[in-house]
């Protein structure tokens, strides 16, 4: 274990003196495999407490799009960004952290992460955060560093995904989406999802960082999106996941993305909420009365 000297201003991680290696991937004493040697370390911010690390040579990602995933009224952008990173097998690039974060660990394929990862490459870049942003300074610190990410990488686009928590989308075959309403600055991104039916929304208002993110865009000379799926609580996200990753992978036509394990969990999560529902009907069924016979 590495030595750890505190004060009451900082902290100080001695790491161990066994590490030392030519290369810029360095190697715990255990069995994990630490990214590599961090190449950019900037903080953001009006107090300067949100920080932003990326790791090794991002050269090659230079105009690849952005796909955020952070929590809001459902937790479809969280699901989408961690299937799209895990099917395309997207390497760790960057973390950004706060001392006003949760103070948590993200386990992923078993590497300690902080709860905001960004993983890429040439094709796409995630972003995942695993908790609500709060309070709004914060959200917009965090929105604040990830616009400098998009920048100094030449970002092509940002295309966010939103709940919409007013729609209940059901048919007979269960929880089923066939359209979704979306929101662009980019011609390009409203003609693809035009083609496959998507609806444009006109009027409204998306808050959180979704809005947040929407409404920089402009202002920060990158083309931005939102795909905004039914959602509700009776019925599991993953199928507006499969909706959306479909959307995405229609407009984004030189990656391929299989949706068949998405589908798979979907389909499994819908049966298992069908069957609660049906305990819970009948569970609230009254009670036979009772006759007695001379």
């Amino acid at each position: 274990m590495s030595a750890t000297t505190s004060s009451a201003t900082s902290t100080t991680i001695t790491p161990p003196a066994t590490t030392t290696t030519k290369t810029s991937t360095l190697r715990s004493s255990g069995l994990i495999a630490r990214p590599h040697a961090c190449t950019f370390d900037k903080w953001f911010g009006p107090n300067k407490n949100v920080r932003l690390r990326e790791f090794g040579d991002l050269s090659a990602i230079a105009k690849a799009p952005i796909i955020p995933g952070f929590p809001s009224v459902s937790l479809t952008s969280i699901l989408t960004a961690g299937y799209l990173a895990e099917q395309l097998e997207l390497p760790l690039i960057g973390v950004i952290s706060s001392p006003l974060f949760p103070p948590r660990c993200v386990l992923d394929r078993g590497r300690p992460c902080h709860p905001i990862r960004i993983f890429g490459d040439a094709r796409l870049v995630v972003i995942m955060c695993e908790f609500k942003l709060e309070p709004p300074e914060l959200a917009a610190a965090v929105c604040e560093a990830m616009f400098d990410f998009s920048a100094r990488h030449q970002s092509s686009m940002i295309i966010t995904v939103e709940g919409d928590p007013s729609k209940k989308p059901t048919d007979d075959d269960g929880f089923a989406i066939q359209n979704l309403l979306f929101v662009s600055t980019s011609s390009i991104f409203t003609a693809k999802m035009s083609e496959v039916g998507h609806q444009p929304l006109e009027n409204g208002l998306i808050s959180g960082m979704t809005g947040l993110i929407l409404a920089e865009g402009p202002l920060c000379d990158v083309e931005v999106a939102c795909l905004l799926c039914p959602c509700n609580p009776m019925y599991p996200e993953a199928y507006s996941a499969v909706a959306v990753v479909n959307a995405i992978a229609h407009f984004l036509t030189d990656i391929r993305i299989d949706t068949s394990q998405l589908e798979q969990k979907a389909r499994t999560l819908q049966q298992q909420v069908t069957n609660l529902l049906k305990a819970e009907s009948m569970s609230k069924r009254p009670a036979p009365s009772s006759f007695m016979y001379a």
